[in-house]
């Protein structure tokens, strides 16, 4: 069955929303969700604001100095 004429345009935004996500970092908590099923299943995953809380903390963690 050929697709209606509307869904191509639909596809483009969704994918191109998918690389904007990727390209920002807003889907590296999905990413974690998956990681944590896939290889710690008996641990219960971090909420999304610890997660990005932790992830805030191991950047900035090293930082030192202004410049």
């Amino acid at each position: 069955m050929p697709d209606r004429p509307a869904a191509a345009p639909r596809r483009l935004v969704r994918a191109l929303h998918e690389v904007l996500r990727g390209a920002a970092g807003t889907d590296a908590y999905d990413q974690y969700l998956v990681h944590q099923r896939r290889h710690h299943p008996e641990a219960p995953p971090l909420s999304r604001a610890a997660f990005f809380r932790e992830q805030l903390a191991a950047r900035w963690e090293g930082v030192r100095r202004c410049c």
